[in-house]
């Protein structure tokens, strides 16, 4: 009689034990996904353009060509301002630069009034937008008929007279309303904006003060204005200079 092996026995057969599956290793397989063989490209930082290269660009663009001259206009008015009491030649040809930047300037922006013109005539705005596209309109036609005079086309010295007062007037309502909106658009990007965005809402308020303080002395003519006008002038167009910039710069 045959009795079973017993399934310690060394003799018992392998084909009577269950044999086990193998777990399958994923250990590659993760490797292989968490490392592709071929690396993700680099981010390529933006070079930013050389000063050079973006003072060309300014002068090549009309109002970085106005900026530019309004800068060098009013440190030759600082330098005149502080040296009024030396009278020389060449004082005397400095006064005639600073008037013939002066007279550059206003000839560059002959016939500014177009755009509020078309704006006024095409679309239909509320009331306190169409007065102040009037006061930019006023404003822009006054400056054209006052710079006429200035080079001669209009030889009535009352028309180029009035038409001073009048583009001073309209120039220094319209720095109220900018003053007002600059402050608002500050105080928003104060909050919602970012650092480099606030910095620019700052000067773009400063400018208007700027403005505010030279167009004063025009409106209300003190007797320290020369001077006032001077630097306001030169700060003015500083600020103006660096908005600039940063606009050709990005």
């Amino acid at each position: 009689m045959d009795l079973p092996t017993p399934a310690h026995s060394p003799h018992h057969s392998s084909d009577c034990i269950m044999s086990l599956r193998k777990v399958p290793f994923f250990g590659n397989l993760e490797k292989q996904l968490s490392s592709p063989s071929t690396p993700l490209p680099k981010k390529i930082p933006r070079k930013r353009p050389s000063t050079f290269l973006v003072l060309q660009r300014i002068l090549k663009d009309l109002d970085g060509r106005d900026k530019s001259m309004k800068i060098i206009q009013y440190i030759i008015k600082i330098l005149l301002y502080h040296n009024s009491s030396h009278q020389s030649a060449h004082l005397k040809q400095l006064t005639s630069l600073a008037t013939q930047f002066s007279i550059t300037r206003q000839v560059l922006c002959l016939g500014n009034a177009g755009e509020d013109i078309k704006q006024l005539l095409e679309t239909k705005t509320g009331l306190l937008k169409q007065f102040l596209l009037v006061n930019n309109i006023a404003n822009a036609l006054a400056d054209d008929v006052y710079c006429l005079y200035r080079i001669g086309v209009l030889p009535q010295k009352a028309l180029g007279h009035y038409s001073e007062i009048i583009s001073a007037h309209c120039w220094f309502a319209s720095i109220i309303v900018a003053l007002h909106k600059n402050f608002d658009s500050m105080c928003r990007t104060e909050v919602y904006g970012t650092q480099e965005e606030l910095k620019l809402a700052q000067i773009t308020l400063f400018k208007s003060i700027a403005d505010f303080l030279f167009c004063g002395c025009d409106v209300f003519h003190p007797s320290f204005s020369k001077g006032l006008q001077a630097w306001s002038g030169f700060a003015s167009g500083a600020l103006a200079g660096y908005k600039v910039y940063k606009k050709v710069q990005q």
